[in-house]
């Protein structure tokens, strides 16, 4: 029951042996689904779901599809015909099985809200421990939505109280969506790449990931937040990404997941105070946390530094994309956006590699971590 990922084929050729229209890459991204343990989620009544817990959702009807299309132009050629089987059954969505210690299941009723430490800031510096490096948008506009390629990488982080995440944020004030994968022993009780979601409503007080509390609904009968990704990227090798998209449907509010063309699920209007209207701000780009009495260094990415014109050699963004008002989605430029560091080079990097991969606002980003975790 993996959910898909995009294959990027050819890579090496596609980077460096491109014509200055057009990128071989972009002909080659094609999807791949592989099977694994089922044993990881629940099937779950889709009205009975979590979410419905919320007391401001109990009169709410839940929406089964978008009523946009945000169809990317990424070829996406492959049969679903062999994984029908894979799903639910009709009337059922999969709910990622959470565990509060082995052999204990988690009670989303008792848990409405998850801390996740430290005040709100826009970024991440005033959080404790918590590190990023990310593209930010700078212009004062309304978004409806956020997309890119996320290369899957499965940074070595050991340590149950540390994570390493890779993903967009689209923030308004005190409310955030965060989309994207990571690495979190904490969250998965194992060292695995999953698909990862996370929103809040009062600057990261208190927030929630994945469907572990009530607000985020699921509605496809396959993928679903919390699941892991087993295809992973080979340094200077193949690499593998997911197209992931958080966009808004301007007829209902909602906020909707996606991943390449198929929608998993949304964050209704109602739980938002800011978000209900637009976002004010997006960031693309990585994020790692160490409680700060835990000295082991988080690596972010594939754990290496961004160098210049090597793209496959670190994390990686590619066709970033964002949407305003009314418009489809467009490539974000250098005019919308700022590199954003909250600590030196010597532990995280960023690196724009838009000219090298030839898709769009494309960069690395990530590194080893190290002695900024000893920043206080």
């Amino acid at each position: 029951m993996a959910l898909f990922m995009l294959v990027i084929l050819g890579v090496i050729v596609s980077f460096y042996g491109v014509d200055a229209g057009r990128s071989m890459l972009d002909d080659q991204l094609v999807n791949a689904i592989q099977p694994r343990d089922v044993g990881g989620f629940d099937c779950v009544d889709i009205y009975k779901q979590p979410a419905f817990d919320h007391p401001l959702l109990k009169n709410h009807k839940i929406q089964m599809n978008p009523s946009f299309s945000t169809r990317s132009k990424t070829n996406e050629v492959f049969s679903k015909s062999q994984f029908v089987d894979m799903g639910c059954p009709p009337g059922m969505v999969p709910i990622q099985r959470t565990r509060v210690h082995e052999g204990q299941t988690h009670d989303f009723k008792n848990s409405f809200s998850e801390s996740q430490g430290g005040s709100f800031h826009t970024y991440a510096s005033n959080i404790p421990g918590e590190y990023s490096v990310s593209v930010n948008t700078t212009d004062a506009a309304t978004y409806h939505g956020a997309r890119a390629l996320i290369v899957v990488n499965n940074p070595q982080v050991k340590v149950s109280g540390q994570y390493s995440k890779a993903q967009i944020w689209v923030q308004n004030g005190p409310n955030t969506i965060e989309a994207g994968w990571a690495v979190h022993p904490g969250t998965y009780f194992d060292n695995d790449t999953h698909l990862t979601t996370f929103w809040t409503v009062d600057g990261y007080k208190h927030g929630c990931y994945n469907a572990r509390c009530p607000g985020y609904i699921q509605v496809h009968r396959q993928y679903f937040p919390g699941d892991a990704l087993t295809e992973i990227s080979v340094y200077d090798g193949q690499q593998f990404a997911v197209n992931l998209t958080i966009a808004q449907d301007k007829s209902t509010g909602n906020w909707w997941l996606k991943v390449g063309n198929d929608s998993l699920g949304y964050w209704p209007k109602e739980i938002f105070t800011h978000l209900a209207t637009g976002a004010s701000s997006i960031r693309y780009g990585g994020v790692t946390f160490s409680p700060p009495n835990i000295r082991t260094p988080v690596p972010m990415g594939n754990g290496f530094l961004p160098v210049d014109f090597a793209p496959l050699k670190a994390g990686l963004f590619i066709r970033v994309q964002m949407m305003k008002a009314d418009n489809p989605f467009i490539d974000i430029n250098s005019e919308m956006i700022h590199n954003f560091h909250d600590i030196g080079g010597q532990c995280y990097g960023l690196v724009d590699v838009s000219d090298i991969v030839n898709m769009g606002k494309s960069f690395n980003f990530g590194g080893p971590g190290g002695s900024c975790m000893l920043r206080t």
